[in-house]
């Protein structure tokens, strides 16, 4: 996943992440379903403090040390759905790389996720165009190759894992943060429905 065309996506997409947080110091940021550390290890955000949270911590073997102790840098394990140990409004930002097509409750999710963000912080989400026309065909000359020549079942893996689509999705986030201002970024075609681009990117600003 991290080599080749399909590698480049995704370094771009994590690139994409960050944007919302640029050119702003000292912020504590939480990053819900860090899997194996892939964003944190490619981040350029500004933080005092940088939350992993999943439900088990991965071995991250290319962590770098520095950077780690620089960004504030700590684990939690935890529900990315209820986040029931952290309190309200603790972080300035929040991001979610490919998380909530895996998730069984969709609003109690989102509805914690909105609660730990402080009035005026920023939430930076990426969700697939699961299961669009145009994603469908890139991922069969993709990971569907690259999985199924080690042996594994892609479809099988793949719609297991991803239980919700995209209007679902897409639904949960404009109910649970009516109010707020939300922006949202089709790629690569941002006029275009949604079920003829690969993901969408989005940017939510709680209101105060």
């Amino acid at each position: 996943m991290s080599s080749g065309l399909v590698g480049k996506l995704w370094r771009h997409i994590h690139h994409s992440l960050d944007r919302p947080f640029k050119g702003i110091s000292n912020l504590r940021i939480i990053e819900i379903g860090t899997g194996n550390g892939q964003h944190f290890n490619l981040t350029r955000i500004n933080t005092l403090e940088y939350v992993e949270l999943d439900l088990r911590e991965a071995t991250n073997s290319n962590l770098d040390l520095s950077k780690a102790k620089l960004l504030g840098r700590r684990f939690i394990n935890g529900d990315a759905v209820d986040l029931s140990d952290l309190g309200d409004e603790v972080f300035d930002g929040l991001i979610a790389t490919c998380l909530l097509a895996h998730l069984s409750n969709l609003d109690l999710a989102l509805e914690n996720w909105r609660r730990v963000v402080r009035p005026g912080g920023t939430l930076s989400i990426y969700i697939p165009n699961e299961p669009g026309i145009l994603l469908r065909i890139s991922r069969h000359f993709s990971t569907k190759r690259r999985i199924s020549k080690r042996g594994y079942n892609h479809e099988y893996i793949h719609w297991r894992e991803h239980r919700n689509h995209f209007p679902a999705m897409r639904s949960s986030i404009n109910h649970v943060f009516l109010g707020d201002e939300i922006i949202s970024r089709n790629f690569p075609f941002r006029f275009l429905p949604w079920d003829l681009g690969l993901y969408t990117l989005i940017t939510i600003k709680k209101s105060s």
